[in-house]
């Protein structure tokens, strides 16, 4: 009820369109997925069913990626950290030391997830990933003569976990976007 006017155990009845994409988040054979929506359609709220899913039922390192860094924060604190605490299946899941319980880094039972900017390339290089979300890559960093793109350092963190995820998002803002 703090996130929307429809509270209670998330569903697709209203939003079917959402369940194929949250169906790949389960599927072992889906190593990308990319999804192009528009505004208020239900793609975020989507993504973190999706994330908690893979926290509770395939617990792997998570790196959520945003444009910046004050962004994840944000979504972290405003949007993520609720979810957390009023699930059950994932209130369980979180460590009884709080100090394991920041607005950028999250440690569960048996997985951890971190929030970064796309704009800070050491944090996105730094970070090991079986889950990785990049939420809104038409924001992210571009390439500069000193570093690569922040989607291509972001992507490379899944290299060592079979069955990686990777979920690309955003929200065209141009014709070509």
């Amino acid at each position: 009820e703090r996130q929307t006017q429809m509270p209670g155990t998330f569903s697709t009845r209203l939003t079917p369109y959402l369940r194929e994409p949250l169906e790949c988040f389960g599927d072992v054979d889906i190593t990308d997925l990319v999804l192009v929506f528009g505004t208020q359609t239900g793609k975020t709220t989507m993504v973190q069913a999706g994330a908690a899913w893979r926290i509770a039922n395939k617990p792997q390192p998570v790196v959520w990626v945003m444009p910046t860094e004050n962004l994840a924060g944000s979504f972290s604190e405003t949007r993520w950290m609720p979810i957390c605490e009023d699930s059950p299946t994932l209130s369980a899941l979180m460590p009884k030391d709080r100090h394991k319980w920041k607005r950028l880094e999250q440690h569960f039972s048996r997985c951890s997830l971190v929030f970064v900017g796309s704009n800070s390339p050491a944090n996105l290089a730094s970070r090991p990933a079986g889950l990785l979300l990049l939420d809104e890559v038409e924001k992210f960093a571009q390439e500069t003569d000193r570093e690569t793109s922040a989607l291509f350092l972001a992507e490379n963190r899944t290299k060592s976990f079979s069955g990686a995820l990777r979920v690309k998002t955003s929200t065209p803002t141009t014709p070509d976007g």
